[in-house]
């Protein structure tokens, strides 16, 4: 298959929009960011991009929407009104639809902002900023199927969208917000005691106990770990299962060995009050990757929270 010169045009698109430093994303950045509202364009395959980019700008707080020209030109463009911004996506830079919007655009004193693949178009000289990307073929058969072009306008959509975000300082948390169905919202809006195990289902030991009572303990309530608790139960250390193993790989005699000369007196612990997402994130950034937090409240133990409990969950 033809493959390789897809590629090399791909490589080159990326690297050009990687070193080219005068790209006018901060203009477009300021000028979205003043702005009311956004309209997104395209025709064809750019309508896909467009329709991505709209929903884009929404989820990191600007008020946006996809367009489609002829329907602006019947009607919906009495939307475009002052201190708005038009967003075009034309691979070609051309198009009497698109033409006469801009034209439309001017006497509102709309701004039009354009992506395109053409260095000298028509519909760049009534833009008002252009961001132009060439490409070296589109597909290695017809060059014209809208291949190494879509990926070019979105990644333009994405440096945008990262600007915004940057030039904003938006938050994660704000982001986060503006997904309250499906697994983002979950992990968001759910708490860690929501689904944590609580004393009555996990293994708990004390630092006096045989490395043989942990065992039994850990195949009792197998969470992958064994909670090693004071005698008025506050959390002193951990053993988790890779902890057992480890251990036993090298060490065949266990019959004096006992809790305190192997538990890791300083695990990692959370309150049942932070978020799902808190309780991830702690879990994962983690150097060695963990999958079980104990829950504490003051120093003592409420239960243990599994990774694997809370990515079961169906969305």
């Amino acid at each position: 298959m033809k493959y390789s010169s897809y590629f090399q045009s791909l490589r080159e698109t990326v690297s050009f929009l990687e070193n080219n430093t005068i790209l006018p994303i901060d203009s477009i950045v300021t000028l979205l960011l003043n702005s009311n509202s956004i309209y997104c364009l395209g025709i064809g395959k750019s309508s896909f991009i467009a329709g991505k980019m709209a929903s884009l700008l929404r989820s990191i707080c600007l008020n946006s929407h996809f367009i489609h020209p002829v329907d602006a030109l019947h009607g919906d463009i009495g939307s475009f009104r002052e201190n708005s911004v038009v967003l075009i996506y034309s691979k070609s830079g051309v198009g009497i639809e698109y033409e006469t919007i801009c034209l439309e655009c001017k006497k509102r004193n709309v701004p039009v902002i354009l992506i395109t693949t053409s260095k000298d178009s028509q519909l760049s000289k009534l833009a008002t900023i252009t961001i132009s990307v060439p490409i070296l073929q589109e597909d290695p058969f017809f060059d014209t199927i809208p291949s190494v072009s879509s990926v070019s306008a979105s990644i333009v959509s994405d440096l945008i969208v990262f600007g915004i975000i940057e030039a904003s300082s938006l938050q994660k948390e704000e982001y986060l917000k503006n997904h309250p169905n499906g697994q983002i919202g979950f992990f968001l809006s759910s708490k860690v005691e929501d689904v944590f195990h609580s004393l009555s289902s996990i293994a708990i030991v004390n630092e006096g106990d045989s490395l043989k009572e942990t065992i039994i303990q850990a195949t009792k309530y197998p969470l992958g770990c064994v909670c090693v608790c004071s005698k008025s139960n506050k959390l002193v250390g951990i053993i988790t299962d890779g902890d057992i193993r480890r251990y036993l790989v090298n060490n065949s005699d266990i019959s004096n060995v006992i809790v305190e000369s192997i538990m890791n007196k300083n695990p990692l612990v959370i309150s049942k009050e932070a978020s799902l997402k808190v309780a991830i994130t702690l879990m994962e950034s983690n150097d060695k990757k963990i999958s079980v937090l104990p829950v504490v409240e003051n120093g003592f133990l409420l239960g243990v929270i599994r990774l694997h409990d809370v990515m079961a969950f169906n969305f």
